[in-house]
């Protein structure tokens, strides 16, 4: 899988570390509610497992908010691991699902 165009911030700098090492490119280490992005400068920003750890969910969406594109896509995903093949599942079979282009240089998988 080709990170290159995937940018991330990471509180932890072992799984920071782990993201680097498939392309990501870690722009920060610290809490999203923290992070100075860009305005308007993202297409979709993806939260994994991280909303239940954030003390401001408010601010941190927010941050969000702020740097997405008009029209942009927020996605945050919370999924128990003991629940994540369920979620799978679920998802596969789920037929309303869609299909994002997207104008920055950014590759979901």
């Amino acid at each position: 899988i080709d990170c290159s165009g995937i940018e991330g911030i990471e509180p932890s700098h072992d799984m920071g570390a782990i993201a680097q090492k498939r392309g990501v490119n870690v722009i920060a280490f610290g809490a999203i509610e923290d992070a100075e992005l860009e305005e308007n400068a993202y297409d979709v920003i993806y939260l994994n497992g991280s909303s239940s750890y954030m003390e401001d969910l408010t601010r941190a969406f927010n941050v969000c908010k702020k740097a997405l594109k008009p029209n942009g896509k927020f996605i945050s995903l919370d999924v128990p691991i003991k629940q994540w093949a369920q979620a799978v599942i679920i998802l596969i079979s789920n037929r309303n699902i869609r299909i994002v282009k997207i104008d920055r240089d950014i590759k979901i998988f």
